[in-house]
């Protein structure tokens, strides 16, 4: 038996295991003691609508941590395979996963907006609230501010980005990391895919193709454009210190371009 170190943070650390037989498992650890009570939940839900995720295989308790053992998934993120995707691969995939998130929409609306297990009351009372702590939004036009206050606590999967999706052979095999859902706004999902790829890969192709097959309307394409400058502004916080001149132009580019695009009439 082999076991290999995927990720480690400072609350959850995920392991591959591998069997003598060849099969292998993912064990995930947590260093709180109901650490993986919303993910048991969140995979229950998605799993019931017959959406590609891991299976459960077992999970437990010991001493001040907790444990989870989940099926494996092959292949990798959706980011690293892009370069070898052709472009009908691509559409493919965008196909997939909006066919997947459209699924999770039909989940019932939260109590509340934010980033919690299915069923969990949200943190935050409107979907402006959790936003509003971005310094730039006050720059948004009055009709996206009156948009953002009127947003529904929808259910889908903010984070089936360009990571957690997993590809092989140019084929979507599963998704992975399913710790919860967002309650709010699934155009919030399209500009994190399309400011991560960017970040990522220079790629936009992908991205392009969930937004064609979502069909905002004209309103929702400036929403969309407002969500993706404000991420660029947080991935250039985040970010730039770490990264080339190159980049830190083409990023803030993208958050201009999208910032005009949000304040078109």
């Amino acid at each position: 038996m082999t076991i290999e170190l995927l990720t480690g943070g400072q609350a959850n650390t995920v392991f591959a295991i591998t069997f003598p037989s060849g099969e292998r498992v993912v064990l995930r650890l947590h260093s709180r003691t109901d650490g993986f009570a919303g993910t048991i939940n969140t995979i229950a839900r998605l799993a019931a609508l017959g959406l590609p995720v891991p299976t459960v295989l077992a999970s437990g308790q010991a001493r001040d941590f907790s444990w989870l053992i989940l099926t494996w998934t092959p292949g990798v993120e959706l980011r690293w395979a892009l370069a070898e995707m052709t472009a009908t691969q691509q559409t493919r995939v965008a196909e997939q996963i909006v066919a997947i998130q459209r699924q999770v929409t039909t989940l019932p609306q939260g109590e509340g907006f934010g980033f919690v297990p299915p069923g969990t009351p949200g943190n935050h009372v409107t979907w402006w609230s959790l936003l509003q702590t971005h310094p730039r939004l006050s720059e948004a036009p009055d009709d996206l501010k009156a948009y953002l206050h009127t947003v529904a606590p929808i259910c889908f999967l903010d984070d089936i980005t360009g990571k957690n999706v997993l590809i092989e052979n140019g084929e979507l095999t599963g998704l992975i990391d399913l710790d919860c859902v967002c309650y709010g706004d699934p155009l919030y999902w399209l500009a994190l895919t399309h400011v991560g790829l960017l970040c990522d890969t220079e790629t936009e192709f992908y991205a392009l193709e969930l937004i064609r097959l979502w069909n905002p309307n004209s309103l929702e394409q400036r929403v969309l454009a407002l969500y993706s400058a404000l991420m660029t502004d947080d991935f250039l916080a985040w970010f730039s210190k770490d990264e080339s001149w190159e980049w830190q132009q083409r990023m803030q580019a993208a958050r201009e371009r999208w910032f005009q695009k949000a304040n078109e009439r």
